[in-house]
């Protein structure tokens, strides 16, 4: 369970880190999609 919730968590860290990489507006909603996607999930 706390191996998932850390896996979990470095998912969610790396898409928010990309996400602040990334320019563009349409790049942008698509990794928000993705984000919304995978926060959806339960690990």
């Amino acid at each position: 369970m706390i191996i998932q919730q850390r896996l979990n968590c470095y998912i969610l860290s790396s898409l928010k880190q990309s996400l602040r990489t990334i320019g563009t507006r349409s790049q942008r909603s698509n990794q928000n999609l993705l984000l919304n996607v995978l926060t959806g999930f339960d690990f």
